[in-house]
């Protein structure tokens, strides 16, 4: 009899599915020359149709497929990429322009947008932010029965910080699963699900970048002692909901991260029933939410009552730089902490300057001994001022400490092509954007990173005593204490939003400087291939979005009838706006106005401290839709 059932119910729907009127025109749209390569891959919105939800997942791709002249392009590729179901009502599709004007102009076709292509954007934050046994972490309250869906660049699924001892199944609500086959990627109770969208096809997820198992372990690691960066900042490292569950969806790949697969993966983690969100993705600052594949996925998340959390953006210290600006989205800058790496660079003439590097060889660089500083770029060679590889050519360093600008390639890249021709060590000056903001890079070669003003006075002593400026290094490993704590990174992009009617973002701040947690693979000089135990530092409001999700999750697991829109406000409403209470302050130099506060007008943004008395709003979807379309609206 239930066998009978289903059939009447499938049946019912197929017939359904085969009435559908925008099935007919779609036999009128021409076959073009499909060998060239003018297709490009656009994502079409469609009506979602009454008996939308009584489809199954194939029928739901043979109704998509109907709008499209054929279902493969001569080279094999199939036209269908994605067919979405909870995120939007439509399809991903690879189409010539002319196939695309014939599909706008279907009975049922609401618009059509070219795929875009997004980019990537711990020891001691959770004690940095309050996190105790007796003040959040307390009985319970750590993360126990939450699901955090990471949308990245995958997952080192064997690290430590994702070890599932003393983990408990999936909770039974979990629809999510772990089938993968071939991709040497394997689930336990920690990471119960790990999928990969790329362009329609499903390869590993496996992290092959970093950047998304460092910000998983951020939002959920388990407890890993003895974590350290080439012995720097030893400790324990524990992400922020430790006994969370994560849902690994990967996405972004060596060409970036395309809005199409961020779109199937949110599909994706709606359908499997995760609890929060957290993309530590690129945007445009000027995107409009309808063309912003994190604004669109994420308003469909919180339909479903998943808390969306994502990055700010690094395209400070700018204003109007934010990205993500949708008023359902937790928008997070990120700020330093006040604990530091410390590299001193000691002059010839006395003068000493604290700087920053992950990497202090103290039993192998003679601090006692002065050497030779030299500029690559003293002539104006702008590439050879920044230590790029292919400039530096028909130098020789040997026995030098040798400054470099930032810029057009990674600081780690500039250590090698020095420490190749000789050096013994090198400075990373600061643009004055930059300002105070240090980092602690995982370098080859004995390294400091100054603020701007020191870098001035370094440069100008070495113009003044050209040839014989020295210097040398003083490595005191790990510091704390430092003021003013947090402030504001150079990076961190700035409010109040280009769209919306200039809405003030982001919502909050978090850790996003410097920051420890797991790594794909060893570090530094003497790399150790078998090594499991890996981390490393990383910035960006990338690494501060993970801080948020977990304790999103935090707050979740402790009022589960709580809106997004609740805890939203939860959060918002109980940070504090920096350890002493005063405004967060900024740590670029040139960038005075640019910390705009949540009341429009008063210097910096309010850093994460969700244990105070909360102040809720709930919103439903329509009146989020509502205030992000100004006075016109838009239609979602």
């Amino acid at each position: 009899m239930e066998h009978s059932r289903r059939n009447i119910l499938f049946s019912s729907a197929f017939l359904l599915f085969l009435l559908l009127p925008v099935t007919i025109p779609a036999q009128l749209l021409p076959i073009v020359d499909d060998t060239s390569s003018n297709h490009h891959i656009y994502i079409i919105h469609v009506d979602r149709h009454k008996t939308h939800d009584l489809l199954g997942d194939e029928e739901l791709e043979s109704f998509h497929r109907s709008f499209l002249p054929n279902t493969k392009l001569d080279s094999g590729l199939p036209r269908l990429v994605y067919s979405y179901r909870h995120v939007i009502s439509g399809f991903a599709a690879r189409l010539t322009p002319s196939e695309l004007d014939v599909i706008r102009s279907m009975p049922g076709v609401l618009s059509a947008d070219l795929d875009q292509v997004y980019q990537l954007e711990t020891t001691y934050t959770p004690k940095y932010l309050g996190l105790t046994k007796q003040n959040g972490w307390g009985g319970t309250m750590m993360g126990n029965g939450m699901v955090i869906g990471i949308i990245d660049s995958g997952i080192k699924p064997g690290h430590p910080s994702f070890s599932d001892y003393h983990m408990p199944p999936a909770p039974p609500t979990w629809n999510g699963n772990c089938t993968t086959p071939g991709s040497g990627f394997v689930c336990n109770n920690k990471i119960i699900s790990g999928k990969a969208f790329s362009g329609g096809t499903h390869p590993s997820p496996v992290d092959t970048n970093g950047h998304g198992t460092h910000v998983a372990s951020i939002a959920a690691g388990r407890q890993v002692n003895g974590a350290s960066v080439l012995g720097t900042a030893k400790g324990v490292a524990i992400g922020m909901a430790p006994k969370a569950h994560l849902a690994i969806y990967k996405v972004c790949f060596a060409n970036g991260c395309d809005g199409m697969d961020i779109i199937a993966a949110i599909d994706q983690a709606i359908k499997d029933g995760v609890d929060v969100i957290n993309m530590s993705i690129s945007g445009s600052p000027t995107a409009p939410l309808y063309d912003d594949s994190v604004a669109l996925g994420s308003m469909a998340a919180i339909q479903h009552g998943i808390v969306a959390v994502s990055s700010a953006g690094n395209r400070g210290p700018k204003t109007m730089s934010l990205s993500h600006c949708a008023p359902w989205v937790i928008a997070v800058g990120a700020v330093s902490t006040d604990r530091r790496a410390t590299s001193k660079v000691e002059l010839g003439d006395g003068r000493t300057f604290n700087g920053q590097t992950a990497y202090q060889p103290v039993n192998t660089f003679d601090s006692s001994k002065f050497y030779p500083l030299e500029f690559p770029g003293k002539n104006g060679n702008v590439a050879a001022s920044c230590c790029v590889p292919h400039a530096l050519s028909n130098m020789n360093f040997r026995g030098q400490i040798v400054l470099c600008n930032p810029g057009i390639v990674k600081d780690e890249e500039k250590g090698e092509a020095v420490y190749a021709r000789g050096a013994e060590g090198m400075i990373i000056l600061n643009l004055p954007q930059q300002g105070y903001t240090t980092f602690s890079k995982a370098h080859v070669i004995a390294a400091s990173n100054v603020n701007y003003p020191d870098g001035v006075e370094i440069l100008d002593y070495f113009y003044k005593n050209t040839n014989n400026a020295t210097a040398t290094f003083r490595f005191f490993d790990t510091e704390f204490g430092f003021t003013p704590s947090p402030s504001i990174g150079y990076f961190s992009s700035r409010g109040p939003s280009q769209m919306n009617g200039g809405l003030i973002k982001p919502d909050v701040v978090a850790p996003g400087v410097n920051i420890l947690a797991a790594w794909i693979k060893d570090v530094g000089p003497n790399p150790d291939p078998m090594a499991t135990h890996t981390f490393n530092f990383d910035s960006g409001t990338s690494m501060a979005a993970p801080h948020v999700s977990g304790i999103a999750s935090l707050v979740k697991s402790q009022h589960r009838d709580w809106t997004p829109a609740e805890i939203l406000s939860a959060i918002v409403t109980t940070a504090k706006d920096s350890m002493s209470g005063a405004a967060i302050e900024v740590e670029g130099v040139c960038s005075e106005r640019v910390g705009v506060g949540a009341d429009g007008n008063r210097p910096g943004r309010k850093d994460i401290y969700p244990w105070g008395n909360d102040i809720r709003f709930d919103q439903s979807a329509i009146h989020f839709a509502r205030s992000a379309g100004g006075e016109g609206g838009h239609t979602w």
